[in-house]
């Protein structure tokens, strides 16, 4: 009995050494299938990755369709970009959104699990021509000095964006003043008929007066000038040169322009000048050209602006000291003050009479857009104007 006793206590006790290695064997091949590579844990990570890239991958697309649908089959960067910043980090501006989308790898935000996605796999269509408003029915005082991107490159940067300026708009036709005085060696100056004589880099100005030249009365009311002699003083027939469109026909552009006279008449710059400020200026005229002054019938040959709050604005004030030698720009009209007197913008804050023979004044031409072409910002402010 007692030999039969042990030989049944040693099957136990190997049995339990076999059922113990047989449990952590179990064990290892349990955590394994629960955190291994492959575990339960990994795949149930991996399922809720799928699902969560899955799920902004489809409301991205449901937005673009929303879109599409909307937009009569088309979607534009600026909308698509905004699809995107509600989804990802990091999302690139209109300029810099690539063409091919394939290329383009965004994280999405942290409420989206901060994942990497291949935007290509989301969508990869094309955007449409975005297509701008009537410029003349969208610009406001606001937009005076904004700038054009108008592709006549007066500074030869290669830069047609920083060349021309909103100056004025009439309600049918927007007007734009270059952004700085305009070198007197420059291409478009291509019409030697001005008259005028050239010095240093900037000026021009008249070294004997020319004879008088055709100004059209479309344009004197279109530039808002409502001088109209300029056969018997000195001071109107070197007008009659810079309100002669045919002398500064280099300005314009055909697809979008109409005009450009050699710079702004007096009665433009100042509905300009006071659209945007509370400084109203006045303009009066007699038997020689105009006054200027802060009272209505002024009798006053010129200005000054400097104490203004605006004097900094370089819409009006391009410098406010000698640029080059050049310390203004003519006004395309004349003064009262004398025959051979014109109006000028001085650096120093006066607006009024110069000497025609002056030799330290340059130009800023303007020019008239055509009354039916549309505009639309980008992304910089910059207005882009369409035929």
């Amino acid at each position: 009995m007692k030999k039969s006793t042990k030989k049944q206590e040693g099957i136990t006790l190997i049995a339990l050494v076999v059922t113990i290695i047989v449990l952590i064997i179990l064990a290892g091949v349990s955590i394994s299938m629960i955190i291994g590579d492959n575990g339960i844990i990994t795949l149930s990570q991996n399922a809720k990755k799928e699902t969560e890239i899955t799920d902004v991958k489809e409301k991205l697309q449901m937005e673009v369709l929303d879109k599409q649908v909307k937009n009569k089959g088309n979607i534009k960067k600026v909308e698509f970009i905004e699809i995107l910043g509600k989804y990802f980090k990091d999302v690139p501006t209109e300029e810099n959104l690539p063409e091919d989308l394939t290329t383009l790898i965004l994280q999405t935000k942290e409420e989206y699990g901060l994942y990497e996605i291949n935007i290509g796999e989301i969508w990869n269509g094309t955007f449409n021509i975005e297509i701008g408003e009537n410029f003349a029915e969208i610009v406001t005082s606001t937009n005076y000095g904004d700038f054009v991107d108008y592709p006549i490159d007066l500074n030869e940067d290669g830069d047609t964006t920083n060349d021309w300026r909103i100056f004025y708009n009439n309600g049918t036709n927007v007007f734009m003043i270059a952004a700085d005085y305009v070198k007197n060696n420059s291409i478009y100056l291509d019409n030697a008929g001005t008259g005028m004589t050239i010095d240093d880099t900037y000026k021009l100005y008249w070294n004997s007066v020319p004879n008088v030249q055709t100004v059209e009365a479309n344009i004197l009311s279109l530039f808002k000038q409502s001088w109209t002699d300029y056969s018997t003083n000195e001071n109107g027939r070197c007008v009659s040169t810079l309100l002669n469109t045919n002398n500064w026909d280099g300005f314009v552009n055909t697809s979008y322009a109409s005009y450009a006279i050699g710079g702004p008449t007096i009665e433009m710059w100042v509905a300009s000048y006071n659209a945007k400020g509370d400084t109203v200026l006045y303009t009066n005229k007699n038997i020689t050209g105009y006054y200027i002054g802060n009272t209505e019938g002024t009798t006053d040959y010129s200005y000054n602006l400097s104490d203004d709050a605006r004097y900094d604005d370089t819409l009006y004030f391009s410098h406010q000291e000698g640029f080059n030698n050049c310390t203004g720009y003519w006004i395309a009209s004349p003064s009262d003050i004398d025959p051979n007197q014109l109006m000028r913008v001085h650096y120093s804050g006066d607006v009024g009479n110069y000497s025609y023979k002056g030799t330290y004044v340059g130009i800023r031409p303007v020019v008239s857009l055509k009354a039916d072409i549309t505009a639309m910002k980008d992304v910089k402010g910059i207005w882009k104007i369409q035929e």
